[in-house]
């Protein structure tokens, strides 16, 4: 299953995370606030990833091989960021200030164990720091894998209610413990909005994927104006609207069909993973040049400078990188996604 629609909103949410990283990279006071906006693109991605793990897995598949897949999809290009990271903050220290890489960090984030950043002490980031939504994604995947013993039917509705529970023991004992606020965290409800959008694009009902996507439009819209939720619940039913509307649109009109995008959406996690060292090499040459990133008259060339490096960047390490080790994963006989997993 591809929905082309889906790699466009992927590309959306990559590159959204990336003009937003411009911003607080670069220390620029734009008066372009859209680009602000962008740090909800991990929502987007949380929003995907439930209704990808509910739609591709309609035909039976065995926990241990489905968390196989998704190690396999996830975790090599995830180590080689951090490992290039390590060296990095090791022979440029003065460039990677906030990156403290001692064994602890390093081991912590390699095995996705939720742990307080060194510098950010409030923050609970590894050592690349954008990898902290790696953390929820992997956790993700195990509740799933729990649920793929059961009946194919009931499999999302235990998944979502398992998240919720988990959700709710957080919000009733709260903990400074890194692990438990990560696992419990109210950003876990976006993961079930996924799915629920994967089982109305499932039905055999025609009309339950559009009532559900106004529903969650309708919502988005409400608690983001008068009575919010929380970002997980406000930001999440937006990205499930805007999730389930680009699927009706495909589904009756077509039109996602252009290239440039389609491989942008293919290199989202490539993008996400390594836009940074695109955003330090701009920051980099800028500063050699004296440049002032809060002058209005090259605030916006910097936004969008600086968010086509990160993304060139990206995509380079997708063409180059990621899909030759994933076709050598395949090689090896076991069959490479080629969709990502949403970071």
């Amino acid at each position: 299953m591809k929905l082309n629609s889906v790699q466009y909103l992927r590309a959306l949410a990559a590159i959204a995370v990336v003009a937003y990283h411009c911003i607080t990279i670069m220390n620029t006071e734009s008066s372009y606030g859209v680009f602000s906006l962008g740090t909800y693109g991990v929502d987007l991605f949380f929003v995907i990833s439930g209704f990808i793990m509910l739609v591709t897995t309609q035909k039976p598949i065995t926990p241990l091989i489905f968390l196989g897949k998704r190690i396999r999809r996830i975790v090599p290009l995830y180590w080689i960021v951090t490992a290039v990271t390590v060296v990095a903050a090791i022979i440029l220290p003065s460039a990677f200030r906030s990156t403290v890489p001692d064994v602890s960090r390093v081991v912590q984030s390699l095995f996705f164990i939720p742990h307080y950043h060194a510098v950010k002490t409030t923050q609970i980031w590894p050592i690349v720091i954008q990898g902290w939504t790696l953390n929820y994604e992997m956790f993700f995947y195990l509740v799933f894998a729990a649920a793929l013993g059961l009946s194919l039917k009931n499999r999302g509705v235990i998944v979502i209610v398992a998240m919720l529970a988990l959700v709710a023991m957080g919000r009733i004992w709260p903990s400074g413990n890194a692990i438990w606020s990560c696992y419990t965290s109210p950003l876990m409800i976006e993961f079930c909005l996924g799915v629920v959008i994967g089982h109305a694009y499932l039905s055999k009902s025609a009309i339950l994927l559009p009532l559900v996507t106004g529903i969650f439009a309708v919502a988005g819209v409400f608690f983001l104006a008068a009575v919010s939720l929380g970002r997980g619940v406000d930001v999440g039913s937006v990205g499930a609207a805007i999730l389930g509307g680009a699927i009706l649109i495909e589904k009756r009109r077509g039109g996602f069909h252009n290239r440039t995008i389609l491989l942008l959406g293919d290199a989202s996690y490539a993008i996400y993973l390594f836009h940074l060292f695109g955003l330090g090499m701009v920051r980099f040459v800028g500063g050699k040049l004296h440049l002032d990133w809060r002058a209005p008259a090259i605030d916006l060339g910097t936004l969008v400078i600086g968010a086509c490096a990160g993304t060139l960047v990206g995509v380079l390490v997708y063409l180059w990188v990621e899909k030759p080790l994933q076709a050598w994963i395949s090689s090896r006989g076991q069959p490479a996604e080629k969709q990502p997993a949403g970071a």
